[in-house]
């Protein structure tokens, strides 16, 4: 998830600093503007992409952590603890019909 984040900021950043460089702006105001976005994307991206890259984890390393997991190969599964059974009422019980008998 980090590493598409910053593939996102970073693709952001590129474009922004393509869009900044040929143009020449007016007023500081939007060149500064524009060069906050294109620092803050940048820098977003790269903390991103350092921890995406520090937390991944391989498809190797998953399957092998499912692996660990199951049981070894021809050990039966243990069997759940059985539940006792109530004791068979030898009187049947009727449940009250509507007048409460």
């Amino acid at each position: 998830m980090l590493l598409d984040v910053s593939f996102a900021l970073l693709a952001f950043a590129g474009g922004t600093l393509i869009s900044l460089t040929p143009r020449t702006f007016t007023s500081d105001r939007l060149f500064f503007g524009v060069l906050s976005v294109f620092l803050v994307s940048l820098l977003g991206g790269l903390i991103c992409l350092l921890l995406g890259i520090m937390l991944h984890r391989g498809n190797i390393a998953l399957v092998n952590d499912i692996k660990n997991r199951m049981p070894p190969q021809g050990t039966p599964a243990a069997a759940p603890p059985a539940v006792p059974l109530a004791a068979p009422s030898t009187t049947p019980t009727l449940p009250p019909d509507a007048a409460g008998r």
